[in-house]
């Protein structure tokens, strides 16, 4: 029973790769009509990934600090501000990896999406197991889920880094920052004009950190401006990746409730 559990939430996030792949494909030439009601399907999907994870956390402070008949115990449990806090981060998610999805060219990082798509739940299976004897019951297919999470996001962060190193870059050099940042923003293109403007600005962050990694060069390795250029590289492949995880969270555990008793999260 539990590999064929593996298997259908394994089919369930490919399916949900293979419609960021049609998002990727046509979210460029599509119009407002079709776009809005899969930004808020994502945005849906990436509310209920964080809440699971903020109701969690929530349950297991409540549990080690508060007796159950408190009254604390009741108020603490979360309502309108966990759910605005996680709506609200969930919008600005959204659309961090919708933008860094319909930019996302390399067939090779697409690959690295599908490989770590394919292996989240078989490791979490393989975890879970190992740590049946170490974690309550409650909390150990959540336990699991970071673990395997965090293995896949420092996997892919590293390919993803590696990547980035190895690309040919245009040469910024001699041009001002205004050009640099305008030669990226024009490459980009979209019918509708929400979906350009947020191409336009993640490419516009992209001109600014190659240019001012560029501007020192010939520089040492621990240039300030090379590690602010790659810091800045880092926190945008970071967000993407803690995007892509979290929707797959939402996405994985549809068939659970949103409460603190019950199945385990």
């Amino acid at each position: 029973m539990a590999s064929i559990k593996v298997v259908q939430q394994t089919a369930v996030l490919l399916l949900l790769l293979a419609c960021l792949w049609l998002w990727y494909l046509y979210a460029r030439v599509a119009t407002a009509p079709l776009l809005a009601p899969f930004y808020l399907l994502v945005w849906a999907a990436m509310t209920r990934g964080l809440l699971l994870r903020a109701k969690m956390r929530r349950h297991a402070w409540l549990y080690a600090y508060l007796q159950e008949h408190s009254a604390l115990f009741k108020a603490l449990r979360g309502g309108l501000i966990m759910w605005a806090l996680s709506i609200t981060l969930a919008a600005l998610l959204s659309l961090i990896l919708l933008i860094n999805l319909l930019r996302l060219h390399d067939t090779f990082v697409w690959q690295a999406l599908l490989l770590l798509t394919c292996s989240l739940m078989p490791i979490q299976q393989v975890l879970a197991r190992r740590l049946s004897t170490h974690i309550k019951e409650y909390y150990r297919g959540d336990f699991a889920w970071r673990v395997a999470a965090w293995i896949g996001a420092c996997v892919l962060m590293l390919v993803l880094c590696w990547h980035a190193f190895y690309q040919d870059y245009p040469r910024l050099s001699s041009a001002t920052l205004e050009q640099a940042v305008w030669y990226f923003v024009d490459q980009e293109t979209a019918r509708n004009a929400v979906v350009l403007v947020l191409l336009q600005l993640s490419a516009g962050l992209d001109g600014f950190s190659q240019w001012l990694a560029q501007q020192f060069i010939p520089a040492p390795a621990d240039s300030i401006a090379v590690v602010a250029a790659w810091l800045i590289i880092l926190l945008k492949e970071l967000a993407f990746v803690w995007s892509f995880l979290i929707v797959c969270r939402g996405v994985v555990t549809l068939n659970r409730p949103l409460s603190y008793r019950g199945e385990s999260l």
